[in-house]
């Protein structure tokens, strides 16, 4: 029986991502070696092409500096972590950046693909589209960005509509989990992770985020597993203080 780790995490919203948090996962990705580190949606923000409400006026709109930004850190990612195998998973974030590709150049579409703009073959990263459930390696639980339901216990809920598999979500930015037994007897396990933002880091990010409803209530934190064809044990790491527990292993920046 092979067991395998993975690592992973969701919602940095980059340029609004937590500093502090996005180090701890680097650091925790370094120490513990993950065969897989996903990244399930939302790891860039692309505040300059929201078309959902009015946008903040501190915040510059620079699109190409936040596809520089998103690709440096990915190819320091995998530069830091070249055994694991590294997936970018779309979000509904990135894909507000192919929305505006079709909508503005579509005639350009094959050259402007995120995943050719990230170079992420170069980089050899997987790239895998949005809300499509990704599997690795044929394990026993899948990943997907959106979950079914944004309920206040919407990983109960969200379980409740997908119980052939075992799930981890992100978007919702709140860490949520819960168990249920299936109409086969099988047990399975739904998982929300939080986000990898910050609200306080800069006054222009807490001014964005007063907004957003219920963002009061959002938490950071990201995953970590091992899995066999068979079964999984999952973790959800959450962040206080510059602090998380991974393993029973104490990691602070």
């Amino acid at each position: 029986m092979t067991i395998e780790t993975f690592l992973v995490a969701s919602d940095f919203h980059r340029p609004f991502h937590c500093p502090v948090a996005t180090e701890l996962f680097e650091n925790v990705a370094k120490d513990i070696k993950p065969d897989y580190i996903i990244l399930n949606g939302d790891i860039c923000d692309f505040y300059s092409l929201n078309t959902y409400g009015p946008k903040h006026p501190v915040v510059e709109e620079n699109l190409e500096s936040e596809i520089d930004s998103l690709r440096d850190w990915l190819h320091k990612l995998k530069q830091d972590n070249p055994s694991s195998e590294i997936i970018f998973s779309e979000g509904n974030h990135e894909k507000r950046y192919e929305k505006f590709v079709l909508k503005n150049c579509p005639s350009f579409w094959n050259r402007l693909k995120l995943e050719e703009e990230l170079k992420l073959s170069v980089h050899d990263i997987k790239y895998h589209r949005y809300n499509k459930p990704l599997t690795i390696n044929n394990g026993s639980i899948l990943f997907q960005h959106s979950p079914p339901s944004y309920s206040e216990n919407a990983a109960r809920t969200s379980i409740k509509k997908k119980v052939d598999r075992s799930y981890i979500w992100g978007c919702t930015h709140r860490p949520d989990w819960a168990l249920l037994v299936g109409d086969s007897g099988n047990l399975y396990e739904g998982h929300n992770l939080g986000w990898m933002g910050s609200i306080d880091i800069a006054i222009q990010n807490q001014e964005v985020f007063d907004f957003m409803k219920s963002h009061d209530s959002w938490a950071q934190s990201f995953g970590v597993g091992v899995f066999t064809d068979k079964m999984f044990h999952f973790q959800q790491s959450v962040i206080k203080e510059n602090r998380t527990m991974v393993f029973g292993n104490l990691y602070e920046v």
